[in-house]
């Protein structure tokens, strides 16, 4: 039955939303005049941004041209900031100079608050611009010898110049400006920038193939829906919506959607507040466990930084959690069966199959939340933060193990409660601290329920065992979940747009926008291997290769990256200087569902990507 309504879905739509980008092989030339005093949007951290499109017709998404870049941007008209709010930024899209002189006593007056700096994207003849009425501007950019570029796309254009996804050289022509205090600036390139795949080299035809994968991904039911970002040399040069959100009653996928990325949070969420622990001396890979945690045993207060880093500590694999949670009178011993038979009827993954009697402890979840249930752990469930402590007091009593390469939450729980006690703040308040804001990322958080709406977010499992809802909204990962939504080892959401920033600032050894978010030795180091017994680096997969991590072959030695249980992963190729993102949402409804690992979806589209390249 489901596959007859996927059948049929895919004879309705083609399942596959391009990215609203209307891209040229030539895009036209950028030219940046500006006073003295103006400062190029680096540091997003508090910046208020307002966009007044002055253009009298148009027909393309302005926001859209801004938001890849800054969500929290809003259009408004002068005339009311002017009495009410006061933006870092304001900028004004004109495409001739009768918008320009139809909005000049409105930009006059707003001019005065001299916090504001007034900004002019231009897309209109240049040399029009010697009669325009210019003074109100702190900085103009034009588009150069634009006669054959569609409006839209100098508009593009000019907002990737804005924000720095272009590099900018000093004008090539002169322009007699009415205000000599407007001189040429060049400017460099420190974000990414979005155009063809032949502007830095790949070939169109050959990532067209990425669509047949996805498609193939759809009608297999290994995910109902993906998306697929593909950057090179700083520039997005793929990035499309495939399928839907769920097998049944879900929406197309958008370019926006924020997804429970699972351990990806790992490499992309705990691992640079780690790093800037080193950077600052705060931590060292020779440091113990015991140096930060004097509550723990001696065996584990001897665990090394360095061997959390590299999953090498010998603490297990994970918590079972769901058996810390389970009320043991409710069903007959034993819980699990490797077959499905009798009560054995709820299927966790291949060849395990859990009791239809087991239910969780009387009290342990609240349908409400309140002063005694305070931690959110699905949509319709809280729980106590006792619950929260004993999770923690079962990661400290649990059993260690032979010291080898295991991979471990455990791992990551330890070095966020590292980071929680050296800052004396939570993950996720270091996180938006540390790296989101500064970069000007927002569609990348954790317990995105707070700031989104549900229809901005994916959905995962559908829980039939522990919270009995569709997990949507929260985060899948049960650990994560009974500690409030916030863990070292998964809890992040994103979209992959803003996942690609902070990938390509890690290709970029630690800078993005014009900050040094990370000593770029520190980048280095943590994306190197530290052993040769253990293919990982500090924090970051490797790719191994006798199999078993989900990229292709043809990526380097030195590229890295992290993959998640949801049906996630984010790559990193120095010596190609790639980054590859796919957010998928394999484990809805089911999360015992490994089609999109039988079938190599992940590896497949990333050998596609290298294949596409013809210039190195």
């Amino acid at each position: 039955m489901k596959k007859a309504i996927v059948g049929a879905l895919l004879m309705m739509c083609q399942f596959v939303i391009a990215f609203s980008q209307n891209i040229v092989d030539e895009l036209p030339r950028v030219s940046l005049y500006a006073t003295q005093s103006y400062v190029e949007p680096k540091d997003m951290s508090g910046v208020r941004m307002a966009v007044y499109d002055a253009r009298r017709s148009h027909d393309d998404d302005l926001l859209y041209y801004f938001r890849r870049y800054f969500d929290d941007v809003y259009l408004a008209h002068p005339s009311v900031l002017v009495n009410n709010i006061v933006p870092s930024y304001f900028v004004v899209v004109a495409t001739d100079v009768a918008e320009l002189r139809s909005t000049y006593k409105l930009i006059s007056s707003f001019k005065k608050r001299r916090s504001t700096s007034v900004v002019l994207l231009y897309g209109g003849r240049s040399s029009d611009l010697a009669e325009a009425p210019l003074m109100p501007y702190n900085a103009v950019f034009v588009t150069e010898n634009s006669s054959d570029v569609s409006l839209v796309s100098r508009c593009d254009v000019l907002t990737q110049a804005f924000f720095g996804g272009v590099a900018l050289d000093m004008p090539s022509e002169y322009l007699t400006l009415n205000d000599g205090s407007l001189v040429g600036r060049a400017q460099p390139k420190t974000r990414l920038s979005y155009a063809s795949p032949e502007s830095v080299g790949m070939d169109s035809h050959v990532l067209a193939d990425i669509d047949k994968i996805a498609d193939e991904m759809i009608s297999g039911e290994a995910s109902p829906g993906c998306y697929v970002l593909i950057a090179r040399k700083g520039t997005v040069v793929w990035s499309k919506a495939y399928g839907r959100s769920m097998y049944r009653d879900g929406r197309e996928v958008k370019w926006d959607d924020l997804y429970d990325i699972a351990s990806v949070s790992k490499a992309f969420g705990t691992l640079p507040v780690v790093m800037r622990m080193f950077d600052e001396g705060r931590l060292a890979p020779d440091m113990r466990l015991g140096d930060f945690l004097n509550e723990l045993d001696s065996a584990k207060a001897e665990i090394s930084v360095s061997d959390l880093l590299q999953h090498q500590s010998g603490l297990a694999a994970g918590i079972a959690v769901y058996q810390l949670c389970v009320d043991s009178s409710s069903f007959v011993a034993p819980l699990y069966s490797n077959r499905k038979k009798g009560d054995f009827t709820i299927r966790i993954e291949n060849r395990l199959y859990m009791s239809n009697k087991a239910r969780v402890k009387p009290g342990l979840f609240s349908k409400h939340r309140s002063t005694r249930y305070p931690v959110q752990v699905s949509t319709s469930n809280y729980t106590s933060d006792s619950m929260r402590m004993a999770l923690l007091d079962y990661v400290d009593n649990s059993k260690m193990l032979r010291k080898s390469y295991r991979y471990s939450d455990l791992n990551f729980i330890y070095l966020q409660q590292i980071a929680e006690r050296v800052y004396d703040r939570p993950l996720d308040r270091l996180f938006d601290m540390f790296v989101a804001r500064p970069l000007g990322i927002r569609r990348m958080l954790y317990r995105p329920m707070e700031q989104y709406e549900l229809e901005d977010i994916i959905p995962t499992e559908n829980d039939r065992y522990m919270r009995y809802e569709q997990v949507w909204g929260t985060v899948h990962d049960q650990t994560a979940a009974l500690l409030g939504g916030v863990a070292g080892n998964a809890g992040l959401f994103a979209s992959a747009n803003e996942l690609a920033k902070v990938a390509q600032m890690y290709l970029w050894r630690g800078s993005y926008g014009g900050v040094q978010l990370i000593n770029t030795a520190t980048v280095d180091d943590f994306s190197s291997r530290h052993s040769i017994n253990n293919r990982r680096g500090y924090g970051f997969d490797k790719p191994d290769m006798s199999g078993g991590v989900s990229v292709c072959d043809q990526a380097s030695q030195s590229s890295y990256g992290h993959s998640g249980f949801s049906g996630t992963l984010a790559w990193v190729d120095p010596e190609y200087d790639l980054v590859y993102i796919f957010l998928s949402n394999r484990i809805c409804p089911d999360a015992f569902n490994t089609k999109l690992t039988a079938t190599s979806v992940r590896s497949n589209i990333h050998e596609v990507a290298y294949k596409a390249i013809v210039q190195k």
